[in-house]
């Protein structure tokens, strides 16, 4: 898979996002480990679907739907959601809602069946 330099740039600035604002809860919020990384991932990849509205709004260098498909599937699925519905980003396109969806069921199963084998 070849991602355009936009797009890396784009990935890169979830990342750092990310960890800022992991580094940032980690040392304010009371909350553990794995929720800590999820609320800075999906914070920041909300924060890059509010890059791209704008970019959208101005004509200006999007990111692919491939690399959005990639920040919700490393831990960013909850923000990207969030920036379909509250930014109205992407909600009109019902193949990249699907897969979207797709994506986020199928985390929800990876962490269940986490969840049930850690559990005993």
């Amino acid at each position: 898979m070849i991602l355009r330099p936009v797009d890396k740039k784009g990935l890169l600035v979830w990342l750092l996002l990310g960890g800022g604002i992991y580094a940032l809860f980690r040392y304010t919020l009371p909350v553990a480990g794995i929720l800590n990384v999820i609320l800075a991932a999906s914070l920041a990849a909300f924060l890059v679907m509010m890059i791209d509205k704008v970019q959208a709004i101005q004509g200006g260098r999007r990111l692919s739907e491939r690399s959005l498909y990639l920040i919700a599937l490393f831990g960013g699925s909850p923000g990207v959601v969030i920036g379909v519905y509250l930014l109205h980003h992407k909600n009109r396109k019902l193949k990249f809602k699907i897969i979207l969806f797709m994506l986020v069921f199928l985390q929800m199963v990876i962490a269940y069946f986490l969840q049930t084998r850690l559990a005993n």
